[in-house]
């Protein structure tokens, strides 16, 4: 079914429940519920910035109809900041030292090898303690949002890397018998980032408040060079590029740290690509490596 401005606005396939869509002033869909959101009275949510790019998803509970939604949208203009705390989680498991203060709301555990380097820390176990404040500037939001019924679910973060919580870049030189040419085009990671995606923080819905962090670095031609992701164990992804001066991917290394591993607590695994002089790949290589070399 579609409005008189051809959005679709509700969706229904045999044996489901219909799909409601909710749109704003500028046709972006904004509001989504299946059966399944209807029956706990909830809504999945889109909050866009002032370039259209999707910034932050939620849910939001609410019984109002679509009919009601819509015609609160249709009047939405403007911008307006959107701010949640995020809790601690449930446990920490921790094998690098990345932060000041480590909050939990149970249990921090730090794996054998954990090293302050020279650094000050504290820990800190509160059910009612706050990890990071995330805010963000919505354009168009729902008039009578009750920002207390909102529970995110994801944040993407544009331009810069002045969020909490981001990932600090770590070790990416490399030499050729490391990469296997001397043709490297080994540019060093910039700064010139505006316009793109430098991060995303995704929560897990198994009710531990526990949030993956994701940051991701480019170097000075716009290409990825290096990617930091928390991974489900509480450890640390960390996956570096290095390109050919044709743009190509010459070598990726991926370091898996994972503290509630029994056989290895870390695992870097290394793909180098060869290419013939057209460009036209040739061969893929992995191997298991236990130095930076």
């Amino acid at each position: 079914m579609y409005d008189a401005r051809n959005r679709m606005v509700l969706k229904k396939v045999p044996g489901a429940d219909p799909v409601y869509m909710v749109y704003d002033v500028r046709d972006r869909l904004v509001m989504t519920q299946d059966g399944a959101l209807r029956q706990k009275g909830k809504w999945l949510v889109n909050f866009y910035d002032e370039l259209n790019r999707a910034s932050m998803t939620a849910l939001y509970t609410t019984n109002a109809s679509a009919a009601t939604l819509q015609a609160a949208m249709n009047t939405a203009t403007g911008s307006s900041s959107i701010t949640y705390n995020i809790p601690p989680p449930a446990t920490l498991t921790v094998n690098t030292h990345d932060r000041p203060v480590y909050k939990a709301v149970q249990e921090i555990t730090f794996t054998a090898g954990f090293d302050t380097e020279s650094s000050s820390m504290e820990t800190e176990l509160n059910a009612a303690g706050t990890v990071e404040t995330q805010t963000i500037l919505a354009t168009n939001p729902l008039p009578t949002l009750d920002q207390q019924q909102l529970e995110p679910l994801t944040y993407t973060f544009y331009d810069n890397y002045n969020y909490e919580g981001k990932k600090n870049s770590s070790n990416y030189a490399a030499s050729p018998s490391m990469l296997g040419s001397p043709y490297t085009d080994n540019k060093a990671i910039s700064t010139q980032t505006h316009g793109m995606a430098t991060g995303s923080k995704v929560k897990l819905l198994d009710g531990s408040n526990t949030w993956l962090t994701t940051t991701t670095y480019y170097d000075e031609r716009g290409r990825v060079k290096q990617v930091l992701s928390d991974n489900i164990g509480n450890g640390l992804d960390v996956t570096t590029n290095w390109y050919n001066f044709e743009g190509k991917v010459l070598a990726t290394q991926l370091e898996h740290k994972n503290p509630r591993g029994t056989a290895s607590a870390q695992l870097t695994v290394r793909t180098r690509m060869e290419y013939d002089d057209a460009g036209r790949l040739l061969k893929v290589e992995k191997k298991q490596v236990t130095e930076w070399k």
